[in-house]
């Protein structure tokens, strides 16, 4: 439908991706009233750096053990990670806190898979466990793995019902609502559950 918001004012930046001489890519990013929209977008490229950029607010990772790939990606480079490994973002500028509303989209391939029934293996995690409640983590777990979405303590901790494999490229979304967190596997949604505390 077609809808006038007369009380938000949009702009656009576009921005070109080109941090390791890969074909030029163009992204193009929303500023809500003044809010830019993604607070992260990350290619994943080296920059040489050992750092990975953020595109979108300057929110640029530290490399700690992560190798990098330069023919690894969906389409160029990626990071490798062996369980150890992890690029940090501190201060990470414009995280979600409270029961704001967030997603998660990331391009992920497995090379091995652990099956601890009781242990999380991290994709992404943001926040403080101990500063509830902004802690949010996504990752896989369980003896045959699936996808595994909580905050802080295993609150509103969602499991998706398809179980992951090794050497494919997976796009996994986590969303939050303020009301919802909820988990797609390749565009089809894989887990749900409702959730208004968001700690």
């Amino acid at each position: 439908p077609n809808t006038n918001y007369t009380d938000t004012n949009w702009t656009f930046s576009n921005i070109t991706l080109e941090p390791d001489n890969d074909p030029v890519t163009t992204a193009s990013f929303p500023n809500i009233n003044g809010v830019p929209l993604p607070i992260l977008y990350m290619t994943m490229d080296s920059n040489g750096t050992g750092n990975v950029t953020d595109y979108a607010m300057g929110n640029n990772g530290t490399v700690s053990g992560a190798f990098f790939n330069a023919t690894g990606g969906s389409e160029y480079g990626a990071y490798e990670f062996d369980g150890n490994d992890s690029i940090k973002i501190d201060p990470f500028l414009g995280q979600p806190t409270g029961n704001a509303s967030f997603s998660i989209s990331v391009w992920v391939k497995f090379n091995s898979l652990n099956s601890d029934l009781y242990y999380q293996h991290p994709i992404i995690t943001f926040g403080v466990d101990s500063a509830q409640p902004t802690a949010y983590g996504l990752s896989y777990t369980g003896a045959t793995p699936k996808l595994y979405a909580t905050f802080s303590s295993a609150n509103g901790a969602v499991t998706g019902e398809s179980t992951l494999l090794t050497g494919q490229w997976y796009h996994i979304v986590a969303v939050y609502n303020g009301t919802t967190n909820t988990v797609y596997l390749n565009g089809v949604l894989d887990g749900s559950v409702n959730y208004a505390g968001g700690s």
